[in-house]
């Protein structure tokens, strides 16, 4: 009986699935029954907790259950008959056990962890960039449609964009191979085949030829592994190089007749599971079908993606899943999946709704809209108060309505977020608002107004955080920090009047110029409630090279806090007031001056006026949370300042006591003037104000001398085109000069006379042009903003290092070593730590001999000589000079000491009288001189063997 290995009765077709089995069956039944059973589980719980409700009184329904040790149980079944549980309506566990003190720290510590992790949710939130529309998975039928980052740079979709012939890179189709076995009958193929399966069974060394060699063999192993000796490790731990043309293919759609279609399958199109339409309903890819209609989109102007079949549901991406006082790592949008949503036409909220088509890319940008949209959604995704984005300015955002009673028991409405309301679901009656209106959420001013009873999403830090743009992540950090060191203490109401003390947040704002630039430009206009912040925007929006570091105003004073700022502005707040009522009271003065009376009251409240000064304006109470200026105040109780409020105590011309108050809010209404800067000094406007004048009139007083020289230039440059444009021949004039018989005179090659004249007039003016600039140089105002700047040096200066190979003086230059330095001390004193020295290095020769003195005498890598002061020693010399020195040594320990003791004398000469110790020159003739005694030396011989 045959047995066709091969399988090749099949001829490519597909087996037969296997049928299921009695196995299967009961696999499925267990898993049914599993699932009913934790429904039942589930059902069993929640009635138990509502049971709970009823019994204990809750005030909210029963969520959460615990035992004894704090473990939470989420079933019935873990728990014994008759044991004690803790229930709570879904705060944390509790211990019965600690103190009251320690339960209250507990409390407010976890309160604050809320709130810090609800901001750190929203940062992760707030600002999604680079997300587009993708197919999760491969390009087929049910693939969920997801946002993901975009495959392609900002940059090489705005190349992409310049250049719209250029498309992006294509998944190229996998050519299928040709049949070897085309032409061939059954029976050869099958041969064939099975020669290919009968071949893949032997060893590698078996499938190598015979005739080959072993290198050829472990080549054939090896091939794979490349230059790594180990395969299988090679294999094993090989990284999977990811397509990025796949990925551009899943997220590139086309938009034809209202089917969204993706470019490389035409056949597939945006749809739902089943055809049916419903909210939350996920997207996936299905089959094109020209009589789907719910199939078909409708693509607006403003980036919403209405469905046709239903105009009230939008393409939208869901927000991810966020749950209160979970410690986790804050999620962000990428790889959530895109859900039919209501449509919403608030301004603000709606940013995972707006969509952006790239007709050159074919990418459908997510999130297409201002970074406000983005911010508020995800402010209400992360359950912050929006008033702590927008402060008191009001948006049109979603939100909720509730009627309160005021001071005259009549109701007014009061607007929330939609993040405070859902804090506030269960405790009040909040209905939606329908219109659109532009507000500002009420529980940011909820201490002015009464709302006491009220919480909104923050549980402690309703109103005390500003979380604008350029602010989120300073007051994050910054109450991180605070929430660590507030874990160190132990007491409960240290920790509550800790965090009751930070008062609420007061924005400020302020016209930014550029330090140097005095008011020459137009300022920007920014907001923040922190100089970090501040800093931050300036160095953004005047397009500053650097970061800005300092702050300054008018008068040069810097700014290093936001109350610094706020009291600035109060005093010069102060001071205007104070000169504007001084005039206008002179002003009144003089045109009553027509009895003595009314002159002599005049000048009683000139005097009181001037008597009273800055000391009679009072800034009292608090105005938004923070406290400026407090002083007591002198009359009744009744006549006492109201909060926040400045007051000046008596009136001009009047006796009555007439206050004058002027509020906070009055005098941060004006921006603030200040001047930014990198970290260079401040430079004071009126000083680039005079600079700019006298710069003005410099010019004008070089301007009749620059129109002269312009003038005289153009003259002598058209007399040169006259003189070139003639070609005059020159004159030959004979002389009587050897040398130059013959002498050119005149022609287009020599100037002219006047040409000459012309030429001295041109450098004339020239002359005197550069020394008026001169002159006017030293006339203008010095704003250089570091004097300490040498403006001649370079900015760069190249290093002077130089590395030598050095050896001491005398001694073999196989010992050279080296040594690095810019100077020649440098070089001294490195060559005296490198070889060790007993002296310090003094000299340095050259191998020739020659003392090398200048630094710059000496070239990289030169072989120089060390002398710690003795003179050059050649080598071949100083060898000679030590065999001496140990030859010497010897003789006087072989011989004794007196083989090295030597007399020297010298026999008197008949013929000349020399001394022998004198000059050559001494040396006469013996007639005529008398004798003189001679000196003589007489030396041993001494039987040497050398």
């Amino acid at each position: 009986m045959m047995k066709d290995l091969n399988r090749t009765s099949m001829n490519g077709k597909r087996p037969h699935r296997r049928k299921k089995t009695n196995d299967d069956d009961e696999i499925e039944m267990t898993q049914a029954e599993a699932g009913k059973k934790d429904d039942l589980q589930k059902l069993e719980m929640q009635l138990f907790l509502d049971r709970c409700t009823s019994l204990l009184n809750l005030p909210f329904a029963a969520r959460r259950l615990f035992d004894k040790e704090g473990t939470e149980h989420f079933t019935l079944v873990e728990l014994d008959r008759d044991q004690n549980v803790y229930v709570s309506c879904g705060e944390p566990w509790n211990d019965p056990k600690l103190s009251k003190s320690e339960q209250q720290r507990r409390f407010l510590l976890a309160n604050l962890s809320s709130d810090v992790q609800q901001m750190k949710q929203y940062c992760a939130l707030r600002n999604p960039i680079d997300l587009v529309m993708e197919v999760d998975g491969p390009i087929q039928t049910n693939s969920r449609i997801v946002v993901g980052r975009c495959s392609m740079t900002r940059e090489e979709r705005d190349a992409l964009e310049r250049d719209k012939d250029k498309e992006p890179p294509k998944e190229e189709p996998e050519e299928e191979p040709e049949d070897p076995t085309g032409g061939l009958s059954a029976h050869a193929r099958a041969h064939i085949k099975s020669d290919e399966r009968y071949e893949s069974m032997k060893w590698p060394w078996e499938r190598t030829g015979m005739n080959n060699g072993i290198d050829e063999v472990e080549d054939a192993n090896d091939a794979d592994a490349g230059p790594y000796s180990n395969r299988e490790l090679f294999k094993r731990f090989q990284s999977k190089n990811k397509s990025s043309t796949r990925r551009i293919s899943s997220q590139r759609f086309t938009y034809q007749d209202g089917f969204i279609t993706v470019v490389d399958r035409s056949d597939l199109v945006l749809g739902v599971q089943d055809g049916e339409l419903a909210e939350y309903s996920e997207l996936i890819l299905c089959k094109k079908r020209v009589d789907d209609i719910n199939q078909r989109w409708v693509l607006t102007k403003d980036g919403v993606v209405h469905s046709k079949s239903n105009y009230d549901l939008i393409i939208g991406v869901s927000m991810p899943f966020y749950k209160a006082g979970d410690n986790s790592i804050p999620s962000s949008f990428e790889g959530q999946p895109i859900t039919l949503q209501l449509h919403r036409t608030t301004q603000l909220g709606n940013a995972n709704h707006k969509w952006n088509f790239d007709t050159t890319t074919g990418f459908i940008d997510a999130f297409a809209t201002n970074t406000m949209d983005k911010e508020v959604t995800a402010a209400n995704k992360s359950n912050v108060c929006t008033h702590a984005l927008l402060g008191h300015s009001p948006a049109e955002q979603p939100g909720y309505i509730m009627n309160l009673p005021n001071a005259t028991r009549e109701t007014e409405p009061v607007l929330f977020c939609v993040s405070c309301a859902r804090a506030m679901r269960g405790y009040q009656k909040l209905e939606r608002l329908e219109v659109q209106v532009e507000f500002s959420c009420a529980m940011g001013t909820a201490k002015e107004r009464g709302l006491r009873n009220l919480h909104g999403s923050f549980q402690c830090l309703n109103g005390k955080v500003d979380l604008s743009t350029y602010e989120a992540e300073n007051t994050v950090q910054m109450w991180e920090e605070e929430l660590k060191r507030l874990r160190t203490v132990t007491n409960a109401r240290t920790i509550a009047r800790e965090i009751g003390a930070y008062q609420q947040v007061i924005s400020v704002r302020i016209l930014a110029y550029k330090n140097g630039e005095g008011r020459r430009q137009a300022g920007e206009l920014i907001y923040g409630s922190s100089v970090t912040g501040l800093l931050d925007q300036c160095t953004h929006r005047l397009g500053l090279n650097s970061a800005a570091r300092r702050l300054f105003t008018e008068d040069g004073r810097l700014m290093l806090a936001k109350d610094d700022l706020i009291q600035w502005a109060v005093e010069n707040y102060m001071g205007q007031s104070k000169k504007s009522t001084k005039s206008e009271h002179m002003k009144t003065q003089d045109e009553g001056n027509t009895t003595k009376e009314s002159l002599a009251s005049s000048k009683s409240s000139s005097q009181d006026q001037l008597n009273s000064g800055l000391r009679d304006l009072v800034l009292t109470g608090e105005n938004n949370g923070e406290k400026i200026i407090e002083k007591p105040d002198r009359g009744s109780k009744a006549a006492r300042p109201q909060s926040g409020h400045l007051q000046r105590r008596g009136s001009f011309g009047s006796s009555s006591d007439v206050r004058k108050e002027i509020s906070l809010h009055s005098v941060l209404r004006t921006p603030i003037e200040l001047w930014v800067s990198c970290g260079e000094p401040f430079v004071k406007p009126q000083m680039v104000d005079k600079l700019r004048a006298v710069t003005s009139q410099h010019r004008e007083e070089r301007c009749g001398v620059s129109v002269e020289l312009d003038k005289e230039k153009h003259v002598l440059r058209q007399m040169q085109g006259r003189r070139t444009h003639g070609m005059d021949y020159a004159e030959l004039v004979p002389t009587m000069d050897t040398e130059n018989p013959v002498l050119v005179e005149g022609g287009w090659t020599q100037p002219t006379y006047q040409e000459l004249k012309k030429v001295a007039q041109v450098e004339m003016l020239e002359t005197h042009l550069h020394e008026m600039k001169e002159v006017q140089k030293k006339d203008e105002p010095n704003l250089n903003r570091n004097n300490n700047i040498d403006v001649s040096k370079r900015l760069y200066k190249q290093s002077q290092m130089k590395r030598v190979y050095i050896y001491p003086n005398g001694e073999n230059p196989q010992r050279a070593l080296y040594a690095w330095g810019e100077s020649m001390d440098q070089l001294l004193e490195s060559a005296t730590s490198r070889l060790s020295l007993r002296n310090p290095a003094k000299k340095f020769f050259s191998t020739d001999g020659l003392v090398v003195e200048n630094f710059d005498d000496i070239e990289k890598d030169q072989v120089l000589v060390v002398s710690s002061g003795e003179p050059f020693k050649d080598n071949t010399k100083y060898k000679l000079e030590i065999e001496r020195k140990a030859e010497w040594g010897r003789i006087r320990k072989k011989e004794g000491k007196q083989a090295t003791d030597i007399t020297v004398s010298a026999k008197k000469s008949t013929a000349v009288e020399v001394d022998p110790f004198g000059p050559p020159v001494l040396a006469v003739e013996a007639n005529g001189i008398e004798d003189e005694p001679v000196m003589t030396a007489q030396a041993p011989t001494p039987n040497i063997d050398f």
